[in-house]
């Protein structure tokens, strides 16, 4: 009769447990694939698959940055990424955007990663909201338009049009994001720097399949 009150003890305890992991773990938010040979971590933090690999534990990674060259300022830098799991063989390109402040008494950055596919959206997205505030008028003084891109790793993008005047707002980090502000006019330095990266990573081997 004990042996039996103590299985139905153990196992009542195995059972509460589930639940109680299954109640705290978000439900809804979809999990990019994992590259072949890559196990994501439980980390919340992790989105992207080059962040996934850059969490693997117990492997030799060798990690290349290329900087782009912005042109307005040291507060926003693009960089173009590549990954390697030496021992795997396993290699993930991308890029990272890291918006920086200098301030005192202690200076802060910001870094958001984007895998190479989401990286090539990110400029079709660049390319037409150029396209759009080039087409801004201002002459609807009641109308205001917000266009706006988010990538999984954090960075967004948004540009905010009302009445004679157009802004533009970055942020960049997943937890503990950072955001600034660029004129317009330096939109299109944003969008060639991007394209730069993805030009830098195509002359690099591609993804190991």
């Amino acid at each position: 009769m004990r042996v039996r009150f103590r299985s139905a003890f153990v196992l009542l305890t195995i059972l509460l447990a589930a639940v109680t992991v299954a109640a705290q773990s978000p439900r809804g938010t979809p999990r990019p694939p994992a590259p072949r040979g890559i196990t994501l971590p439980a980390d919340p933090e992790v989105q992207t698959k080059i962040e996934a690999l850059l969490a693997m534990p117990d492997t030799l990674l060798a990690t290349d940055f290329y900087r782009m060259d912005t042109r307005f300022g040291p507060n926003v830098t693009v960089d173009a990424v590549v990954v390697t799991a030496v021992e795997l063989r396993t290699r993930i390109r991308g890029i990272r955007i890291g918006l920086h402040d200098e301030g005192k008494p202690v200076a802060r950055s910001a870094w958001s990663f984007l895998d190479l596919d989401e990286a090539g959206s990110l400029s079709r997205a660049l390319t037409g909201m150029i396209d759009l505030t080039t087409k801004w008028t201002g002459r609807e003084e009641q109308r205001s338009t917000d266009l706006a891109f988010n990538s999984i790793g954090g960075f967004a993008v948004a540009v905010r049009q009302f009445a004679h005047a157009q802004r533009v707002f970055l942020s960049s980090g997943f937890l503990d994001p950072m955001s600034a502000s660029i004129e317009i006019t330096d939109f299109a330095a944003l969008k060639q720097a991007v394209d730069q990266a993805l030009a830098t990573l195509a002359d690099k081997e591609p993804e190991s399949r």
